[in-house]
């Protein structure tokens, strides 16, 4: 028979808590009675209100089929946090269009400053360029994007999600990263020399430390018929600075189909930079080390969303 309490009656609905024998002793109806009010118990606190002495089948299957949906729900999200975690690990770069692309006149396919913020950490770092009349330069570091002016060089941080890049590069530079000391030569030569050596083929970089006579180079316009090479004073505007603190931030490709998508083929180091005091940036053509830090992150997977 069932057994649930003293208190019930034949006139009662009949619930499934559990079932015994009816050779089953008082002993077993005792141990019975008291693991149902344990059960009741427990659903009062889950529940943070009275349980119903009397449960009909229906409702118990109900509260169950509640509490597993809660669960699944929960493991879901777990798992999609999980995912989005492990898709951003260091090793891994989101490249918004190609660089070969970008100069070959393609300015429409493009990305949100807003979708590129969703990937930005604290060690973050990336390029790019806008899709502005004045194009200009992008910056990253950490979570910060900064536009430099082809006008004056200036820096100015992007703080509108809608504004869109024709070309952006993101990867990560973590506290782990291998570290080089750099002093008293030329920047892009020491760079390059110190990637080599790592072995590695693809490199996200982060250079933090002092320069002196950093030569920048800030995109105008880039024409949609293309990117003129013959006469690049067309698209760009030059500047120099003299001694300052820069945070330097780019990529090294070894192989020329990376160099296509992240540089220019026939270029492994593309750097961009930001002076210490945010006032001076631009794209790195040429600099002197006074004292400065390489930090070098290999990239295993490279992400390229291009239409």
């Amino acid at each position: 028979m069932l057994l649930l309490s003293s208190y019930y009656r034949q006139s009662q609905p009949r619930y499934v808590i559990q079932t015994v024998s009816q050779t089953s002793n008082c002993f077993a109806a005792a141990t019975l009675r008291l693991r149902f009010q344990l059960a009741m118990t427990i659903m009062e606190k889950a529940n943070n209100k009275p349980f119903p002495l009397v449960i009909r089948r229906s409702d118990v299957f109900k509260r169950l089929n509640n509490y597993f949906l809660i669960l699944v729900m929960l493991f879901c999200v777990c798992l999609v946090l999980s995912c989005a975690r492990t898709a951003e690990q260091p090793g891994t770069a989101y490249v918004y269009n190609r660089v070969d692309e970008l100069l070959a006149g393609d300015l429409d396919d493009t990305v949100s400053v807003a979708d590129v913020r969703r990937r930005l950490r604290d060690d973050s770092v990336g390029l790019g360029t806008t899709s502005m009349s004045a194009n200009g330069e992008v910056v990253i570091t950490g979570k910060a994007i900064f536009w430099v002016d082809p006008e004056d060089a200036s820096v100015r941080e992007i703080t509108d999600p809608g504004e869109t890049l024709p070309f952006c590069a993101v990867a990560y530079v973590p506290s782990s990263a291998s570290r080089f000391e750099l002093s008293g030569g030329d920047l892009k030569e020491m760079v390059l020399a110190r990637c080599r050596e790592t072995g590695d083929g693809l490199l996200a970089l982060k250079i933090v430390g002092e320069f002196d006579d950093v030569k920048v180079s800030v995109a105008k316009t880039i024409p949609r018929s293309g990117f003129d090479f013959e006469n690049p004073g067309k698209c760009l505007a030059y500047f120099t600075e003299g001694e300052a603190d820069w945070v330097m931030v780019g990529f090294y490709a070894a192989s020329a189909e990376n160099q296509r998508i992240l540089s220019v083929e026939g270029h492994p180091v593309h750097i961009h930079g930001v002076n210490g005091d945010r006032s001076f940036g631009g794209h790195i053509q040429k600099a002197k080390v006074k004292k400065a830090v390489l930090f070098t992150q290999p990239i295993t997977t490279l992400n390229l969303a291009n239409k």
